[in-house]
C-alpha cells in the first residue's frame, strides 16, 4: 500500500507497539500438540479442523465441525488526544491495525465494524469495514480521498474470536489399514490454555485478538 507523509506521521506513537512484535497463536499447532498427547500408541494417522476433513469421517450425531464467529472490532480504551495536520487538497481517510496478540487458523477470521471507529466524519456518514484478521500483524485500509485537514486518533482494540464444535482425528485399525480404522473427535474446548490466552467459556473457546488501532479523518 502507498504510504503518505501525513499517514506516516500518525504511526509514530505506535512504534513502541511495533518494536515488541506480535504474539501469534497457531490453532492448528495447538491441535497438533493435543494429538501428540493422545497418540501414545502411534495409531493416529491424521487430524483436521476444517469442515472438509470432518466430512471424510463418521461422527456421532450431535457433534459438528468447528465454527467460528468474530465479534465486531471495538476500542478497549481510547486516547482522548488528537493529532492534527495541515489542510491538504487531497487528504486520505484510512485506518491501521497493529496487532500485538494475533491468531492463525485454517478459517477466515472476518470482523466487521463501522468506520470511523472513533468520532465522526464531517458528513456524519459511516462506512462498513470488513477485515480478515487471520495470521495478520499489520493491516491498512483506505477509504475516501477528500479536501480537508487530517485528524488522527488511536485506541487499543479488541476483537473476540469465539470457536465452537469439534475437531477430528483418525486412528488406523488393527490390520494397519486406514479402511478398518476409526474416526474420533474432541471438543475445541480441550485446547483451553490460559498461558496461550485460549479461554473456555461454557462450550466455546475464546481468543482475544488485540493491538493498536489508528485512523485518519479529513475534517
Amino acid at each position: 500500500m502507498k504510504m503518505h507523509l501525513n499517514a506516516a506521521f500518525c504511526l509514530l506513537p505506535l512504534l513502541a507497539v511495533l518494536s515488541k512484535g506480535t504474539v501469534m497463536v497457531n490453532l492448528t499447532e495447538e491441535v497438533r500438540q493435543y494429538i501428540v498427547t493422545q497418540n501414545k500408541s502411534g495409531d493416529i494417522v491424521s487430524f483436521g479442523l476444517t469442515d472438509d476433513y470432518w466430512k471424510q469421517g463418521e461422527h456421532p450425531s450431535g457433534e459438528y465441525p468447528i465454527s467460528v464467529h468474530v465479534e465486531s472490532l471495538k476500542c478497549a480504551s481510547t486516547d482522548d488526544g488528537d493529532q492534527v495536520g495541515v489542510r491538504y487538497p487531497k487528504c486520505e481517510e484510512d485506518l491501521g491495525l497493529f496487532i500485538t496478540h494475533g491468531l492463525q487458523a485454517p478459517f477466515d477470521l472476518n470482523t466487521t465494524f463501522k468506520f470511523p471507529l472513533i468520532g465522526q466524519r464531517t458528513s456524519k456518514e459511516t462506512t462498513e469495514a470488513k477485515i480478515n484478521l487471520n495470521n495478520e500483524r499489520m493491516i491498512f485500509e483506505s477509504f475516501d480521498t477528500l479536501r480537508g485537514t487530517p485528524n488522527w486518533k488511536d485506541c487499543n482494540f479488541i476483537a473476540r474470536v469465539v470457536f465452537s464444535g469439534y475437531f477430528a482425528y483418525h486412528k488406523r485399525g488393527p490390520d494397519e489399514g486406514l479402511e478398518d480404522g476409526q474416526d474420533y473427535s474432541a471438543p475445541v474446548t480441550v485446547l483451553a490454555n490460559s498461558t496461550r490466552n485460549l479461554i473456555q467459556e461454557g462450550d466455546t473457546l475464546v481468543y482475544n485478538i488485540t493491538g493498536s488501532y489508528t485512523q485518519t479523518l479529513c475534517l
